[in-house]
């Protein structure tokens, strides 16, 4: 009786071993397999994060590749754009008649620019040496794309002096737009003007970025006007453009008189730097169409 006893006892202790062994077995799969422990079924995709387990993969993914985060907030943009122009050398060469002094970043327009399936919003930053303030002191001008994307907003390009424009140490937000101009490419319009002499021309220069840089695509004078009869002798522009089958958009300038009655006229004709608004008398074309052919932008023939 003892003998069966004691084997009793031994099949008591074997079996509960053999629970105990089998339970670790099972406990070790399913670390190995999930990485966590949740009680019952879970058939959801689970990725790991610091803090929290997200169910969905590529919400993860879009937190991660933002900038900012959730809706779109300029002042972080503005911050971001300041970090990259702080971390560039700039040099005073590049700024006539600046001496040694600390450069200054300042933030000029943001635009939102919309194509059929991005948004983007653009900002332009001016750089100049501090107390840069005179007549023909234009700063240099910095563009930085932010894209929309799920989750935030991802800035996709700094472009750090692409130009310089401006008077007095100033680029004026007024003289900056952005319009779209073909598909997935806009155009930076960066009006000037020139008041030296009379009569005062107005000036776009539009720059596009194409091959990973901005360049000029057209310059054009769009009004001039004689500063002791403004509201009289002058002439003035409206660029439009006009979508096309292939490429960029055209533009078409429209121009206006100041005053039908006293039209602006130049009396010795046009010259080189006319032809693209006025004709062979001298007078102001009312309408052209630019189209782009590669390159550049170029007066067509279409008339109106």
């Amino acid at each position: 009786m003892a003998t069966k006893s004691r084997l009793v006892k031994w099949y008591w202790i074997a079996g509960v071993v053999g629970t105990i062994i089998v339970s670790f077995a099972l406990f070790e799969h399913s670390d190995k397999g999930s990485g966590m422990m949740y009680p019952g079924q879970n058939n959801a995709p689970i990725v790991r994060n610091q803090r929290s387990v997200i169910l969905d993969p590529k919400a993860a993914d879009a937190n991660q590749s933002v900038d900012i985060v959730g809706e779109w907030n300029r002042g972080q943009a503005e911050a971001m754009a300041v970090a990259e122009l702080e971390g560039k050398a700039w040099d005073l060469d590049d700024f006539d008649g600046a001496g040694p002094s600390p450069f200054v970043h300042k933030f000029v327009s943001v635009h939102s620019v919309l194509f059929k399936d991005r948004h983007l919003m653009v900002l332009t930053f001016q750089t100049a040496p501090k107390d840069y303030a005179c007549r023909y002191c234009a700063p240099a001008l910095s563009l930085f794309e932010f894209e929309e994307r799920q989750g935030g907003w991802k800035l996709i390009s700094s472009d750090l002096g692409v130009t310089h424009m401006g008077r007095f140490g100033e680029i004026f937000p007024e003289c900056v737009s952005v319009t779209v101009i073909g598909e997935n490419i806009y155009g930076v319009f960066l009006h000037n003007w020139d008041s030296v002499e009379d009569p005062r021309s107005d000036f776009v220069s539009i720059q596009a970025k194409m091959g990973g840089s901005y360049r000029e695509i057209l310059s054009l004078t769009t009004g001039e006007s004689f500063l002791r009869v403004p509201d009289t002798e002058s002439w003035s522009s409206t660029i439009t453009t006009s979508p096309t089958s292939t490429g960029l958009y055209d533009l078409v300038v429209d121009r206006a008189q100041g005053d039908p009655h006293h039209p602006f006229k130049w009396d010795d004709a046009r010259d080189g730097d006319r032809e693209d608004y006025a004709d062979h008398d001298g007078r102001i074309r009312p309408y052209d169409v630019f189209k782009f052919d590669g390159n550049h932008y170029v007066r067509s023939d279409v008339s109106r």
